[in-house]
Formats: C-alpha cells, sequence, structure tokens
C-alpha cells in the first residue's frame, strides 16, 4: 500500500503501511502540501519501546496520543485503589523509560 495522502474534511489523512520505510513529511511532498503547517499525530498500539517512538519521530510524526495504562493487566475484582495504583506504576514507567529517552 505505501504512502497515501487524501484531504478528508479540514484534514489531511495519511494512509501508511508499516511494514515499509518512508517519511511523512515525504508524503506532504508529494500531494504538494509541504510548506504548510502540519501537526501529524499518531496513537500507537504496540508496548511502547524508545525504537518506535524515535522511528516514527524521525519519520515526521510531531505528538503522539499515549495510554500506557491501556497494557496493565488488572484482574477483575482488583481494589479500585490497587488498580489506580497499577495504573499509575505504567504511566511512571512509561515516563521514566521512554519519554525522558525520546
Amino acid at each position: 500500500m505505501g504512502i497515501r495522502v487524501h484531504r478528508e474534511d479540514e484534514r489531511v489523512v495519511i494512509t501508511r503501511d508499516l511494514a515499509q520505510d518512508g517519511d511523512l513529511r515525504a508524503a506532504l511532498q508529494e500531494a504538494g502540501r509541504a510548506g504548510e503547517d502540519f501537526s501529524i499525530y499518531l496513537s500507537l498500539n504496540v508496548r511502547p519501546s524508545v525504537d518506535i517512538y524515535q522511528r516514527f519521530a524521525d519519520a515526521g510524526v510531531t505528538d503522539f496520543v499515549c495510554a500506557p495504562w491501556m497494557f496493565v493487566d488488572v484482574a477483575p475484582g482488583t481494589p479500585d485503589a490497587d488498580a489506580m495504583e497499577a495504573r499509575i506504576g505504567a504511566v511512571r514507567w512509561f515516563a521514566d523509560e521512554i519519554v525522558s529517552k525520546v
């Protein structure tokens, strides 16, 4: 599939096959939109790593939507305070191990 750019309302939607290397800025260039001020947001549904965030930042992603608590396994019936502490721990881990290194 490669990189595909199309206009959708007031947004430009970029669809990219993650198996292929590419540069999102190059896709904007090809679409004649390189001179415009864009923020490129990405939400990943994978376990976070410095490598994956850096790879997408290098490709032109400017902003990430992150929810590190999504990967916390909280058993049914876990007291709310314990579940919350586990999720807060995931956020702390994300800050220490990902954000501080990208």
